[in-house]
Parts: structure tokens; sequence; C-alpha cells
């Protein structure tokens, strides 16, 4: 009884007045983002220091799609593990020293608004976000920096951007002159569109690839078949894509299906929402701010080519001094180890691979 008053009264009282850290590393929080929406978050600091005592922040930033503050990946994880792979980083951080902010993407929270309150699925402000994404996105990363700033007064402010969030973070440090670091875990340099293109298209043919078992550049639904669900799914579009009528579907007919999804909204305006944003290439060249790239070479998300060119670029402008790569073998997207460089599912994210990101980062800031 005891135990559940005193949770209570530090619901109540809120969490700069909770017990001290070292009876509690994680602490929740709430950003006042743009429209009046309240987002949840967490504060992860080592324990034992007080918020005065923190030096180094690092706001985490999500990658593309609805995701909670932990990045719980388990749906796209090989048999189904429970994965939570911002809350992974943020755990790797806080043992080098860093206090870490992570909170709920806008589109996880208006999910959880809408499931307690369905009429909100067709409110004018959710629909304003839906058409003006980014701007949203880019004020939240905004709002934790602040938030940070704020509460952690003596901290410099990092931002970790995974995926999409790379290019959110390094949109928000070119206006934000305040930060001076940002991380970046599975950079891309193209557009968004182009990105979708390379994953749906081009990484699925690569796939099928591994199931023309005679090599001719064409699939029958049998060879479809032997392919993982997602491929062998495509054995049933024979007859609808079929188009030269030859009982298989030949690359181009195959992507003829693929490319639909591009073709039409909300995928066909992504270059429509970046438009208005300077480039990512444009922003690293001018960067005052440190920059530090870490990157699975088996990563087919955000394919280790751009990355790799980035750093000649980089390189040949600014020398060493700025700029940090770290390129882990074998890895994917979320440093996890997969089983081929094609394969799409994640893995829990390696533990070492976890642990020399924290430790390069902490040595480069």
């Amino acid at each position: 009884m005891h135990h559940a008053i005193a949770a209570f009264a530090t619901l109540l009282i809120g969490w700069n007045l909770a017990p001290s850290p070292a009876q509690a590393c994680e602490r929740p929080l709430t950003l006042n983002a743009t429209g009046n929406l309240k987002l949840e978050g967490m504060l992860t600091i080592p324990c034992g220091l007080e918020n005065d005592d923190v030096t180094h922040a690092v706001v985490l930033v999500h990658g593309s799609g609805p995701s909670d503050m932990d990045g719980n990946v388990t749906a796209v994880t090989r048999d189904q593990k429970k994965n939570l792979l911002l809350k992974g980083i943020s755990s790797a951080l806080m043992k080098e020293g860093f206090a870490v902010i992570r909170y709920h993407k806008r589109s996880y929270q208006w999910q959880r608004l809408i499931q307690k309150d369905p009429k909100l699925a067709t409110s004018a402000k959710l629909k304003d976000f839906q058409a003006n994404a980014y701007k949203h996105l880019l004020a939240d990363v905004e709002s934790a920096v602040q938030w940070a700033q704020t509460n952690l007064k003596n901290a410099q402010v990092t931002l970790l951007g995974h995926s999409q969030g790379t290019f959110l973070a390094l949109q928000a440090a070119h206006t934000n002159k305040t930060i001076k670091g940002v991380a970046l875990l599975g950079f891309y340099a193209t557009g968004l569109g182009t990105l979708a293109y390379s994953q749906i298209v081009h990484r699925t043919i690569e796939q099928l690839k591994t199931f023309d078992t005679n090599s001719n550049g064409r699939w029958t639904a049998a060879e479809l078949k032997q392919g993982p669900p997602g491929l062998a799914a495509l054995a049933g579009l024979v007859p609808s894509f079929d188009h030269d009528g030859d009982k298989a579907l030949s690359v181009s007919e195959i992507q003829s299906f693929l490319v639909q999804p591009l073709l039409v909204p909300p995928l066909a305006d992504l270059s429509k929402q970046e438009a208005p944003y300077p480039s990512v290439t444009s922003i690293l060249r001018t960067a005052t701010f440190k920059t530090a790239f870490f990157h699975g070479t088996w990563d087919n998300q955000t394919p280790v080519f751009q990355t790799y060119a980035m750093e000649k670029i980089l390189k040949s402008i600014k020398g060493t001094s700025r700029t940090h790569f770290r390129y882990f073998p074998r890895l994917g997207h979320g440093l996890d180890p997969r089983e081929n460089p094609l394969d799409v599912l994640y893995q829990l994210s390696d533990p070492a691979a976890l642990k020399t990101l924290a430790k390069d980062l902490k040595a480069f800031l």
C-alpha cells in the first residue's frame, strides 16, 4: 500500500520533484507541441545525476511512419521478437553519461488520440498535419530541444536521427544554431520519394532475382511461391499483370505493380513536402555543427552507398575534424544482424554496435 501511495504522489507532483535520479533513471515528460498537441515522452538520465549535472543530452528523432517513443519495430522483426530500437539506443547512450530525450512521434500520438475518440480522424488539425507533415515534425524536434535546454540547462544538446529522422535532424540543426552536434543513423542523401522507389521497386526486383530458377528474367507463379511470404504473394498477380500472356511476370510487369503506390498520394506528394527545405547535401557542405554518421553495410532501407559518397564529398571540403564516419559490417538499418544484404526483417540491435556508437559519439563531441 505504501508503494502505491508513493507512486500516486509522484504522478501528482510531476517528475521534476520526483525521487532522486538514484531511485529512477527514467522520468516521463510531456512536450507542448504545435496545435495544442501533447506529446508523451521520456527522459533517460544516468542514475545518480541531477538535471543540472548533465553536460550532454541527446534528442532522438524517429524514422518514417507512426512510432512510439521506444521505436517499437516488433511487427517487422524476425519471429516477432519484441524490438524497441530507440529505447535500446537510449540505454546505450545513457551508459556513456548522456541524458536522452525521446517522445511519441506526432503520427503515433494522433493514433492514440483517435483510438480514444474516433471523431478526431476527420479533425482539421489532423488534416493540417497530413498536408504539412514536415513542418509539424520539425516543430516537434524543436519542442524537444527547447525542453532539454530548459530542464537540462547545463547540457549541450545533440540530435540523433534515424532514417527519415536524419533529414529532420539536419533541417533542425540548420535552423537552430544552438545545436552543436548531429548523429545520423541510416542516412540518405536523396529525396524520400527517390528512396521509396529504391526500397519498393529496386530492392524487390533484386530479391526476386534469387528465385528466378532458370535465370530468364521472368517469374512463373511456381517460382514466386518459393520466396518468403511477402514475395510469394506476388504469385497471385500473374493473371492480372501478365500483359503479354506468357503466364509469367517480367521485370517490367512486376515493376508496373510495384510502382503504383508511388504514383498516388501520399507517396506521390513526398517531393512536394520536401521542396521548401534545403537539401541535406547543401546543409552538410556548409554546416558548422559536428556530424557523426553511423551505418550498417547491409542496410537495404537507406543503402550505405549514399553515406560512402557523402564521406568522400565532406572530407574533400572539411577534412576530418568536423565529421565522423563509422561503418558496421553485415548489420542492417537498426544496426542489427541480417541474414544477407537483402534481408528486410529486423533483428535485435547488436549490443556491441550500440556501445560503439555511444562511445564514438562521446569522444567525437
